[in-house]
Order: C-alpha cells, then sequence, then structure tokens
C-alpha cells in the first residue's frame, strides 16, 4: 500500500511538472507568435549596418583597442597581467581572457586585431537589442512600441560610438544586467538563482552592475532567506576570482 502511494504521489507530482511545462510553453508560444519576425530582423540588421562600417574602418589605435591589446599580450604570455600591465587592467580576471581569444584570432585569420576586437561588443549591442524588443513585447503586448524601444537602442548614437568606434565591451556587462532584471520579473520564484547568477556575471565584467542589486533585493517579492540567497549567487563568485 505504501509502494502505491508513493507512485501515486510521484504520478501526481509529474502531471504537475508536466502541466507547469505546458503552461510556460503555451506563453512562450504566445510571445513568439505575437513577434514580427520581418521587423524584428529590420532592427538587427539596422544595427549591424550602422556598426560595421566604424568597425571596419575604424582607427587601429582607438584608446580602448589598444588598452585591450596591451592586456591581451601578458595573458598569452602566462604572466600576471595586474603587474604587466601596472594596474592599467583594474577589472576581474574573467574579462581578461576576451582580448587574449581576440588577438589570437586576430593572428590565426589575419585580420586586424582593432576588428576582431569589436566583435564582443557587436555582439552584446545585437543581443540587447533584440532582448529589448521582448521585454517590451511582454510588458507591452504592443508590436509597435516593441519595433520603436529596439530601433531606438539599434540606432542609439552613444552606443555606437561605444561599441563600434572605441571597441569597449560594455554592451556585455549591460546585457547581463537587463537579462537578470527580465528573468526575475517574469518569475520571481522560479528565476531568482538564474538572475543573481546572471547579474554576478555582469559585476564580474564590471563593477557598476552592483548597483542594480540593492534595488532588486528591495523590489523583489521573494522571501528574506531566498534574498540572502541571490545576494550570494551575485557577489560571492566575483569575490572568488579576485582570490589568489
Amino acid at each position: 500500500m505504501e509502494i502505491c502511494g508513493i507512485r501515486d504521489v510521484d504520478r501526481q507530482k509529474s502531471k504537475k511538472c508536466a502541466k507547469i511545462a505546458w503552461e510556460i510553453a503555451d506563453e512562450s508560444m504566445a510571445i513568439k507568435s505575437q513577434v514580427d519576425t520581418i521587423k524584428l530582423a529590420y532592427i538587427i540588421l539596422a544595427a549591424l549596418i550602422i556598426r560595421i562600417l566604424p568597425i571596419l574602418l575604424g582607427s587601429p589605435v582607438a584608446s580602448d583597442v589598444m588598452y585591450f591589446h596591451a592586456q591581451a599580450i601578458p595573458v598569452l604570455n602566462n604572466q600576471n597581467i595586474y603587474k604587466a600591465t601596472h594596474e592599467v587592467f583594474p577589472y576581474s580576471p574573467l574579462t581578461m581572457f576576451i582580448p587574449a581569444l581576440c588577438l589570437l584570432l586576430s593572428n590565426k585569420l589575419n585580420v586586424p586585431f582593432c576588428i576582431i576586437m569589436k566583435i564582443p561588443a557587436l555582439i552584446g549591442d545585437i543581443s540587447l537589442t533584440i532582448a529589448i524588443y521582448y521585454w517590451v513585447m511582454r510588458y507591452k503586448n504592443d508590436r509597435s512600441a516593441a519595433f520603436k524601444a529596439a530601433m531606438l537602442y539599434a540606432v542609439n548614437p552613444l552606443a555606437i560610438l561605444i561599441s563600434a568606434f572605441q571597441g569597449n565591451m560594455m554592451s556585455l556587462p549591460t546585457l547581463f544586467m537587463f537579462l537578470a532584471v527580465m528573468s526575475i520579473s517574469y518569475d520571481r520564484e522560479k528565476n531568482y538563482r538564474l538572475s543573481a547568477l546572471l547579474l554576478g556575471l555582469a559585476i564580474a565584467f564590471r563593477g557598476y552592475p552592483i548597483l542594480v542589486l540593492p534595488l532588486i533585493l528591495l523590489k523583489a517579492e521573494i522571501s528574506f532567506s531566498k534574498k540572502l540567497k541571490y545576494l550570494a549567487y551575485a557577489v560571492v563568485p566575483t569575490v572568488l576570482l579576485f582570490m589568489p
């Protein structure tokens, strides 16, 4: 009888999980069905075209590109980046591998480093544009509003200057920070771990996303214990990166 009871409980749990999964899938399909893929493609194409010219024709001695090149060399030479650059590299060790990888690709493909180094920022900008579109579609359910919001970022002169001209990777931590807010706003109970890890990744790239942390902890309607877990997931990984 106990075995049967356990089996009955398992069946009920399975049915409940399946029901939740179907509800999530239905909601996701509903959002996808409302997305205007043609307009979204226009937005992505516009963001790409506007950035590709300054990426290809930009100065190889742009300040950020030069800094990234100086940071990549000691990493490839297995040196301590903080000592080798005289603390010009003030970020967590996580981000030092991106310039190094770009320098490797540059040498391997025989493509100028100033072009390869701008690709991560380009990916961040395009991804952020798409995320903004889906965010507005989720809360406004308005294709026109989603198109305008995403297009405003796609053609934003400041974003273009930072990523396409200077090659700064600022769009990547901004993307992770934005996704952290998106995920916890979708379902704070289920997504608080994912949100915290995304925010932690943003903080590991650059320090400023930590300013969002207290706002999320104050606004998120989750238990105190989950807020402590959120804090740990968001901060501890970056702290561990700095440990010798």
